[in-house]
């Protein structure tokens, strides 16, 4: 997931539309949090619900997907 906030806050402009997807063997379903302060994971999900118009998860016999999207309007 971090991979996929730097380059969404870093290389990619506000007002351009972007679709990211973010794949792992887990079968655990994600979910935000607002970690504290100190907290040294845990903002990924949290920072991409904010910045996307859409997101969700797709299930399969391998793990999950993670999906994002933005319009860039």
């Amino acid at each position: 997931m971090k991979a996929v906030i730097t380059e969404w806050l870093y290389t990619v402009p506000q007002l351009t539309p972007a679709a990211f997807r973010v794949a792992d063997g887990s079968s655990t379903s994600p979910h935000t949090r607002q970690a504290s302060g100190t907290d040294e994971s845990g903002r990924g999900l949290f920072v991409i619900a904010l910045m996307a118009d859409l997101w969700g998860t797709r299930y399969s016999p391998s793990g999950k997907t993670v999906w994002t999207e933005r319009s860039g309007s």
